[in-house]
């Protein structure tokens, strides 16, 4: 397991390709955190034992106070996947 104990923040997780990779890294050992500003979010967090946060990355303000957030929590942040799309 490479992701055993990683800490691995993944944006836009609540579906689609951002829901499969906080699965198979949660499956994989890493304690995920899921940004997204998608409601759903929060329920695939509960299904792999991982925390959601409801972040608009469009808002340097809400990216910077969620970041810290993180880091204050978690202390780390090893891994992170920009997956959110902005339309």
């Amino acid at each position: 397991m490479r992701l055993k104990n990683k800490v691995a923040l993944v944006t836009g997780g609540a579906r689609g390709i951002g829901e499969a990779i906080a699965t198979l890294f949660a499956k994989e050992g890493a304690k995920v955190i899921i940004w997204d500003v998608l409601p759903e979010g929060e329920e695939v967090a509960k299904r792999i034992n991982g925390a959601f946060y409801k972040v608009d990355i469009t808002s340097a303000k809400e990216v910077k106070e969620n970041a810290d957030q993180v880091l204050s929590e978690y202390r780390k942040l090893d891994v992170l996947v920009n997956n959110a799309g902005i339309t």
